[in-house]
């Protein structure tokens, strides 16, 4: 029996370790990015945890809807624990301006909602933003701190408390809002804690229509930044200090605290299981040694979209907010070209066909080279069929000896499939771009395309690119093995179903990319 021992051919391995490098990827990084999504754990078990949890922590109910008595336990020995919070009997009050409206409670004026006024949500309105932010409570009691205010203006606000003042004032056409602190006089703890809450969700899942959807924190330190994506089933406690910035977020939004001023704060993170999952997020911040008098503390608070320009502008590492993940070198730069080609077309989806040519143009030579070496493999396949047939009793002989004939007519093996190989970082480099970036959220590009950041409705762009996929391969040189034959069939109908649920951006930017691939394979014909 004819043994063709085809696995030893460089090109089909090379060819299966990038599909599975591809799908194995892909897998890694998601279940890195959603913990909770691809977390398997047995009713019993998820019991078992919030019984343990509770008895460990006896953390508080939700701001809004906590029952009386609940507490939230502290590190600290001297400053009590945070009690239930009934904003029934609280005012509201709501600044605003071009992008959004804030309300505004008179138990610690906290944001207790936000409304971003260029954004739709599915429901057609706006997206709210509906975590608690920013109360402001007393040590002493466990208690938020009661203010009276008065509106100065539609963007200006100021509070007062039998302690402190508290004045906050929205900027013209930006999502940053500024909010300032006097101590009126001794506060008897010596410190001053604002707490921020949010409530966990659980987000619907199937295979055809994943939900990328997330909660998470981010916490910027002096030397260093953590990054927790938050599970109903959250239940770590944790203390930071020296906190320079604590940012609440979803996938495309966030609320983000800057403290800007020069008494650093510790940043409690307290969850709670139960009936309604939560986690509490406290700021504390120590005035021993400082005269009321010479006291002033700032605060910059963004509510909006995790653009990178936008974050950036508040505060350089508020950019930091959005996770690019491992190919971050790549996105990011990435993201800046894409931006400047938006200026130009202003569409994203004209912005990615660009970006593409131009990724394409980039490796141009080093895919004509491909080409090159994949027509010499071509060539000289019938020599190498002629020493696997004389060496199939000997497989070391055989490999040696066809390592030697490639050698001898300077053919390198891995050379057609180098391209393929490059673009595979910028493959999951776009991906993160795409996925991360609130710029693709209800972007429309043509037709049936009306939100990128979304999967083709109509499963249109996946076939499109796996029926481009096939044709690209009819073009390109390669062994007539059975086995690669079957490799690389199956190639074009993998990627079609993986894509299926994927946004439709990352989707547009690989039929692009195949069909530009087309185009090169009818130039590489011509120069040969």
């Amino acid at each position: 029996m004819k043994n063709e021992n085809n696995f030893n051919n460089p090109s089909v391995l090379i060819s299966f370790l990038v599909v599975s490098l591809f799908f194995m990827g892909w897998q890694f990084y998601l279940q890195k990015k959603y913990p909770d999504y691809y977390k398997s754990k047995t009713s019993q078990e998820l019991q078992t945890e919030q019984t343990d949890a509770l008895k460990a922590q006896q953390v508080t109910g939700d701001i809004k809807n906590s029952q009386v008595g609940s507490e939230v336990v502290s590190s600290n020995d001297n400053e009590k624990p945070i009690g239930s919070l009934d904003l029934k009997k609280s005012q509201y009050v709501t600044l605003s301006n071009e992008l959004y409206n804030v309300r505004f409670t008179s138990a610690g004026l906290g944001i207790d909602k936000v409304e971003l006024k260029k954004f739709k949500g599915e429901d057609n309105k706006y997206v709210n933003l509906d975590t608690q932010l920013f109360y402001s409570v007393d040590p002493q009691q466990g208690m938020p701190i009661n203010f009276s205010f008065s509106k100065k203006s539609k963007m200006e606000l100021v509070g007062l408390s039998e302690h402190i003042k508290k004045t906050i004032r929205l900027n013209p056409g930006s999502y940053a809002l500024d909010v300032k602190i006097e101590v009126l006089k001794p506060l008897e703890t010596n410190k001053l804690s604002f707490v921020s809450q949010m409530k966990l969700k659980e987000f619907q899942n199937s295979l055809l229509s994943p939900s990328y959807e997330r909660q998470e924190f981010f916490i910027s330190q002096k030397n260093q930044e953590v990054r927790e994506t938050l599970s109903m089933d959250y239940n770590t406690s944790s203390v930071y200090e020296n906190s320079k910035i604590l940012s609440l977020g979803t996938r495309y939004f966030a609320e983000s605290i800057v403290n800007r001023s020069s008494v650093s704060s510790l940043v409690e993170v307290l969850p709670k299981l139960g009936e309604v999952p939560q986690v509490m997020f406290r700021q504390s911040q120590s005035l021993q040694g400082i005269e009321p008098s010479q006291l002033r503390l700032e605060y910059e608070i963004f509510l909006g979209p995790k653009k990178e320009s936008l974050l950036s502008a508040v505060d350089p590492d508020l950019g930091r907010v959005i996770d690019y993940g491992f190919f971050e070198i790549l996105s990011r730069p990435l993201m800046k070209i894409l931006e400047f080609f938006h200026s130009i077309f202003g569409n994203w989806g004209w912005a990615i066909v660009l970006l593409t040519l131009v990724i394409r143009l980039l490796v141009f030579p080093v895919a004509f080279l491909g080409y090159k070496s994949m027509k010499k493999m071509q060539t000289i396949q019938p020599a190498l069929k002629k020493i696997k047939e004389k060496y199939k009793a000997d497989p070391q002989k055989m490999n040696s000896e066809t390592m030697a004939f490639m050698k001898q007519n300077k053919v390198n093996p891995v050379g057609g499939c180098l391209p393929m190989l490059l673009q595979i970082p910028v493959l999951f480099a776009f991906y993160s771009l795409l996925s991360e970036s609130v710029v693709m959220y209800q972007a429309p590009f043509i037709g049936w395309i009306q939100d990128l950041s979304l999967k083709d409705p109509y499963f249109l762009l996946p076939i499109l690119m796996g029926v481009a996929m096939f044709f690209q391969q009819k073009l390109t040189p390669m062994a007539v093995e059975p086995m690669q034959k079957k490799m690389m069939m199956f190639m074009p109908i993998a990627f079609s179903f993986f894509m299926i649920s994927l946004p439709s951006a990352l989707t547009l930017y690989i039929f692009v990319s195949t069909l530009f691939g087309i185009v090169q394979q009818y130039i590489f014909l011509k120069m040969t």
